[in-house]
């Protein structure tokens, strides 16, 4: 299935779209890694650094504008 979307996707958008798409689905990955970090961390201020990081990942996927 996921083959099959990567060619349907390949096919009908343009190289930019596609790069616009993966960046838009790689932050809130990055968040959530960045929150479970922030979950399983003993030291208080990583914590907060993790906790910063998720909080700014999630900023970025809601309010990140394409470049063109």
């Amino acid at each position: 299935m996921v083959v099959g979307g990567g060619l349907a996707l390949t096919w009908t958008a343009n190289v930019f779209e596609i790069i616009s798409y993966a960046s838009r689905a790689f932050a809130p990955y990055y968040a959530l890694q960045a929150m479970i970090a922030a979950t399983g961390s003993k030291n208080p201020a990583k914590r907060a650094g993790f906790a910063a990081l998720g909080v700014l990942g999630l900023a970025i996927a809601v309010l990140g504008t394409a470049v063109e």
